[in-house]
């Protein structure tokens, strides 16, 4: 199966945003993040005095829940704009053994019976190399049909250390 792939800027800082949001202690630290933020504002108010140096608690608070996406934000364009690869388009070549990519500046091919894990995500498949590498394919240029034969493709895998995630 041949297709191509074009990733967008925007659509690789949502990915990016996805994958921190939706790690348990991400959640955690933000709502924690909220709750110590109500906390300084009441005790800064007057209304409760939990809170001795309420300023100092508000500021960090605001830093968790404003400032760790602000980062994330601006680390994920970095990341996109001086990665010249994904901003290419590329050309795919995926068959039961392998994947094939082609772009401007590069040509890799991978054996997808070595791969750590696949996982399919709303929008994406994600195939890993190891626990942080990964290949991105978005869903967005592809036709159903690609959609579920790639889905087929990644379920006959034969690597019992691939994890599969597949809708």
């Amino acid at each position: 199966m041949n297709f191509k792939i074009k990733i967008t800027s925007s659509d690789y800082i949502r990915l990016m945003f996805l994958l921190r949001y939706r790690k348990p202690y991400s959640i955690f630290v933000t709502i924690l993040g909220f709750v110590m933020l109500a906390l300084s504002i009441r005790s800064f108010s007057g209304e409760d005095n939990y809170v001795q140096q309420p300023v100092i608690l508000m500021v960090f608070c605001l830093m968790i829940i404003i400032g760790v996406p602000i980062s994330l934000y601006l680390t994920s364009k970095r990341n996109f704009n001086s990665n010249y690869r994904l901003q290419e388009e590329i050309e795919c070549e995926l068959s039961n053994d392998n994947m094939k990519m082609r772009g401007e500046t590069f040509n890799t091919e991978s054996d997808l019976n070595q791969t750590y894990k696949i996982e399919e995500l709303k929008n994406w498949f994600l195939l890993f190399q190891n626990r942080t590498i990964f290949n991105l394919i978005p869903k967005k240029g592809m036709t159903v049909e690609e959609i579920n034969t790639a889905r087929n493709i990644f379920r006959n895998v034969k690597n019992n250390r691939t994890i599969l995630k597949l809708k």
